[in-house]
């Protein structure tokens, strides 16, 4: 009977960690640490051109109308790209009704959704990442067009 306890266990612990694995594809090779925004961001999305937007907290926001966005911050380790992450970005994920966030086999990630607004981000080496779009087909128009992720 302990032996039936564990195997159940361990298949539930295996099948829920089954589920936790990202929407997208995010081992892509970052941006080289010499580029420049132009190089990073696509020019449209949708039809919508690139306006740049640098936000108080550092790092860079490709805008792309009202309702999509790419985010990127080049830092100077993935340490500090994953602390800048929890400590800026992490708290506007946190403020949505559903959120999740969590390192899954060695890559972390972060997701949310609410208010009209559906949000991913990840860190990739010494790069933090957030897109913005209002609902997943806008998240998804950006994944086509972004270098740097990409549908699974």
């Amino acid at each position: 009977m302990k032996n039936l306890s564990i195997i159940l266990l361990v298949s539930l612990a295996f099948l829920v960690s089954c589920g936790l694995s990202s929407d997208y594809e995010l081992a892509m090779n970052p941006p080289a640490n010499t580029d420049t925004a132009y190089d990073i961001f696509p020019e449209e999305i949708d039809g919508k051109e690139m306006k740049l937007n640098k936000p108080s907290y550092g790092g860079m926001e490709g805008m792309y109308g009202d309702q999509q966005s790419i985010y990127v911050a080049r830092l100077s380790s993935k340490e500090e790209a994953m602390a800048f992450f929890k400590t800026n970005l992490l708290p506007g994920f946190k403020e949505k009704a559903n959120n999740f966030s969590a390192t899954v086999n060695g890559q972390f990630y972060a997701k949310a959704s609410g208010n009209s607004q559906q949000l991913f981000g990840w860190v990739n080496q010494n790069f933090a990442f957030v897109i913005k779009g209002a609902d997943k087909n806008q998240l998804n128009q950006i994944v086509e067009k972004f270098d740097f992720i990409s549908p699974k």
